[in-house]
Formats: structure tokens, C-alpha cells, sequence
């Protein structure tokens, strides 16, 4: 399997994608020392090429490095979430006005998204897990997640 740039580019950040750049500057200097490239590589930039090359064999194969682009993805997905979970969590905190620790049905129909559906607005039982008539923060972040999938399928 080959990658084209555009799919690198997209699992890359800039970082990341300055120091495969900087990797392969690198290697040419190693390979070609008539072109008066310094064999001295700055510390980071060593431990970085050193990361990807998995076999230490002073190359980095296609299978490294698109197992290193996979990893950085799923390293860059899982940082989002936590930070999305972080967020909601601040949110339930915010939406509870009476601080006991659940969105009740009156705090439930205050909430902006529940107001702009109206009369779409699904009723709070249907993420009630626990069947209490109130959400807790779990409930509240599966309803959270189910409200964005069902906008993401809408587009």
C-alpha cells in the first residue's frame, strides 16, 4: 500500500511532518557526504528519526512509517476525545444550576439544543440509562455523543 501526500498530510501535523522532512534531509546526509551535509544531527531530531526507525536499520521503511502515521493518528484522536470529555464535563457542570450532581427535567429543557429541536427534541428518558428521570454526567456525555453523530449524519 502506498500513501500519497494528501493522506499524509492529513494524519500529520506540522510537527510531525518537519521531522520526517528533517528524517529524510538526514538520511540523504548520511548517504551522500560529497554534498557537504553535516552528519551532526541536533539530539531532537535523532530521537525522532530514531522513533520511527522501529528496526534500527538507519532507514525508515514504508512499513514503519505508515505504522507511525496510524499511531500518531490514533494518539491525535484519543487527545481530542479527552479534551471533548473535559469539555462536556465542564458543560454538565454548567447546565446543573442546582448543583446535585444531575440535569433534572426542568434543567434538561433548558438546555440550548433541547430548545432549538422544539417539539424534535427527544425526551430525557431516552438517554436515562438508569430510568431516575435525570441524567448523570455518563448519560449526559452519551447524549451529548448521540446528538453529535445524529448532526454529523444530517450534513
Amino acid at each position: 500500500m502506498q500513501l500519497k501526500a494528501p493522506k499524509v498530510l492529513l494524519f500529520l501535523g506540522i510537527g510531525s511532518l518537519a521531522i520526517v522532512l528533517l528524517g529524510v534531509w538526514y538520511l540523504q546526509g548520511r548517504e551522500d557526504n560529497s554534498k557537504n551535509i553535516s552528519s551532526t544531527v541536533p539530539e531532537h531530531i535523532q530521537k525522532a528519526f530514531d522513533s520511527l526507525d522501529k528496526d534500527r536499520s538507519g532507514s525508515i521503511s514504508l512499513q514503519e512509517f505508515e505504522s507511525s502515521i496510524v499511531n500518531a493518528g490514533k494518539a491525535i484522536r484519543a487527545k481530542r476525545h479527552a479534551a471533548w470529555l473535559e469539555r462536556i464535563g465542564a458543560q454538565f457542570l454548567s447546565r446543573d444550576k442546582n448543583k446535585d450532581g444531575f440535569i433534572d427535567q426542568p434543567e434538561y429543557r433548558e438546555l440550548v439544543v433541547i430548545k432549538q429541536l422544539g417539539k424534535k427534541a427527544p425526551p430525557l428518558s431516552q438517554y436515562d440509562a438508569s430510568k431516575d428521570e435525570r441524567l448523570d454526567r455518563d448519560e449526559y456525555v452519551n447524549f451529548r455523543s448521540q446528538l453529535l453523530q445524529l448532526s454529523v449524519e444530517a450534513e
